[in-house]
């Protein structure tokens, strides 16, 4: 009798495991899974972000792109973060909003750019600036919604060559060489301007304003300067163009074949010419 109680008990124990064992593990269930909601995170100064490719991501006051390494393709370099004063900016700002776009948030990050570039430093080097944007971002929606209320100021090559990319920084470009999306390169002078690490066949080296110390016979001589060669012409594969636009007179280096330059050449120095 004792052995059936036993027995009757030692089954009663493996049927309410058997039961149980479903609801401490989960049950399966039927659907399909919902993904994680993905919040951004607040940039830091020193980001890079990835290439834009299409003119939206940059108008947009939300960054469509993620971070990357700054030895990776990039579009824009992080100068500046900060938080918005909420008593000012009670909602989101957006792109039309002028006081936000264009106010003294706006000039704070242009003056920190021109910083950043160099601008200001003491140079024997005389040659155009380098091109660029600055542009303030927000955090998106979501992000807003759950308390981020803050901005950056960020600094982009000033041309609209989609994508919009390019490697390395920009700090004391205007001093130094730039990356080629800060140049000033185009199909032919005058034309859009396009990054210099793109196929090109003209570059502006400098620009002066006519009756102060430019001449228009002084191209030559501005335009070696600022290659770093005592021939600018690179034995007749160049030409050093003077082009007029009101009050300023440029320099061009144009190329005399159907070969297309490939990379800035301030500062390229006598080297062979980047052709293709």
């Amino acid at each position: 009798m004792d052995r059936r109680l036993a027995g009757v008990a030692m089954m009663t124990l493996i049927l309410v495991t058997i039961l149980a064992v479903p609801g401490v593990l989960g049950r399966s269930l039927s659907g399909a899974a919902v993904p994680a909601v993905r919040v951004n995170p607040r940039p830091s100064v020193g980001d890079c972000l990835a290439p834009l490719a299409t003119p939206d991501q940059l108008n947009s006051l939300v960054d469509l792109v993620p971070v990357v390494e700054c030895s990776e393709p990039h579009s824009a370099e992080v100068l500046k973060v900060g938080s918005l004063d909420t008593k000012l900016w009670r909602t989101r700002p957006s792109v039309d909003d002028r006081s936000f776009t264009a106010g003294p948030l706006s000039q704070d990050c242009d003056q920190l750019a021109g910083v950043f570039l160099g601008w200001g430093a003491k140079t024997a080097l005389h040659r155009i600036p380098v091109s660029f944007f600055t542009r303030l971002t927000v955090p998106g929606d979501l992000e807003w919604f759950l308390g981020q209320h803050w901005y950056s100021c960020e600094l982009l090559p000033g041309v609209f060559d989609f994508p919009i990319s390019y490697r390395g920084t920009a700090r004391n470009a205007s001093v130094g060489t730039p990356p080629g999306a800060f140049a000033n390169c185009a199909g032919e002078p005058g034309a859009l301007a396009v990054s210099c690490d793109r196929p090109h066949h003209a570059e502006q080296l400098t620009r002066s304003f006519i009756g102060r110390s430019a001449s228009t016979t002084d191209c030559p001589a501005l335009a070696g300067r600022v290659i770093g060669t005592p021939d600018p012409t690179f034995g007749g594969q160049l030409a050093v163009l003077t082009r007029t636009n009101g009050s300023t007179i440029g320099c061009w280096a144009v190329t005399t074949s159907s070969r297309s330059l490939t990379a800035t050449l301030i500062n390229h120095g006598s080297g062979p010419l980047p052709l293709t």
